[in-house]
């Protein structure tokens, strides 16, 4: 039978994201399989696969924020951002930052920013990839994107290394945060080691290692499932009839006369939909809120519907 559900992966070192994907689709003779947020080869940690039915929460889970624990070298500008790059510019021993410069660098960076993408990178410039330019030896034009970063924090300094916890937002590339901080602190800087922590409710506590994933047999893999209904449980819930099911089931709005659950405009921008028992139908937002006396009544318009869960 297929599956249908979300696994949390401690992807390795020296494996693309999309390599992790392809060996797992044959390994196990999965037909759908997607991951949350690229990492790169150089970088470990958690790497959110999602599994049949399971691939169309990807977009939502996307939109959750990140945190790394990441190592920046500094001195050392590379053409990637990163260790594996070559040397661009190097710090001719001039500036050796203190303790408080880097506090004061990092905050700099704390909040709403903007940064510009890396070239090599998988965003597209007149239909290719950057980094198909980049291997090129091109250098093309990119727009700064606006990024947040939650908190940033210090955990060690001895030059040239500064270890640092990092929460951030979608769209952030830590290899370029990295040399902005090198900029910022007038060394030059690039990104030497990076663990991803946590994408979401997604931790590396409960991320699964890939040799042990890699050696276990296909029914092995259903105690370490996230089922479909549990994925996004960081949003609101609502529970529906059998009528509105069958509106649902049909991608057709429906109106709720007051929910049993507390619900507001501003707090369900998306509503995770259930039938009584609890089953998971899919996505739907508000369209219209009206008054109705002392109570109220809400229009529903399924965003995403998703049949019975098959595990």
């Amino acid at each position: 039978m297929p599956f249908s559900g979300l696994l949390v992966l401690d992807k390795p070192y020296g494996m693309a994201s999309f390599k992790a994907v392809h060996l797992l689709k044959r390994r196990f003779r999965w037909q759908k399989v997607g991951h949350v947020g690229t990492l790169d080869p150089l970088a470990t940690g958690v790497l959110p696969i999602c599994i049949g039915k399971a691939t169309k929460l990807i977009p939502y889970l996307m939109e959750r924020h990140k945190r790394y624990e990441a190592l920046i070298r500094l001195g050392l500008e590379t053409r990637t951002q990163d260790r594996e790059g070559d040397v661009i510019s190097f710090n001719r021993g001039i500036n050796f930052p203190s303790l408080q410069d880097i506090e004061m660098a990092l905050e700099a960076f704390r909040g709403e920013t903007e940064q510009v993408p890396p070239m090599y990178s998988a965003l597209r410039y007149k239909g290719r990839r950057l980094y198909e330019w980049a291997r090129e030896g091109m250098e093309m034009p990119r727009e700064p994107r606006k990024i947040r970063i939650y908190e940033i924090t210090c955990l060690a300094y001895s030059y040239p290394f500064v270890r640092m916890d990092v929460t951030c937002g979608r769209g952030t590339y830590i290899r370029t945060l990295a040399a902005d901080i090198g900029r910022n602190l007038d060394t030059g800087g690039h990104l030497w080691a990076l663990k991803r922590l946590c994408v979401g409710e997604c931790t590396i506590e409960n991320a699964l290692a890939w040799d042990k994933l890699m050696s276990m047999e296909r029914g092995e893999i259903e105690p370490y499932l996230i089922p479909m209904g549990d994925i996004l449980s960081f949003l609101p819930a609502v529970r529906i009839s059998q009528k509105h099911k069958v509106a649902m089931s049909q991608g057709r709005s429906f109106v709720l006369t007051d929910p049993q659950e507390k619900l507001t405009l501003e707090e369900t921008a998306v509503l995770r939909i259930q039938d009584r028992d609890g089953e998971f139908l899919g996505l739907g937002g508000i369209a219209a809120c009206y008054k109705r006396g002392s109570g109220f009544e809400i229009c529903i318009k399924p965003a995403l519907v998703v049949p019975p869960a098959t595990l």
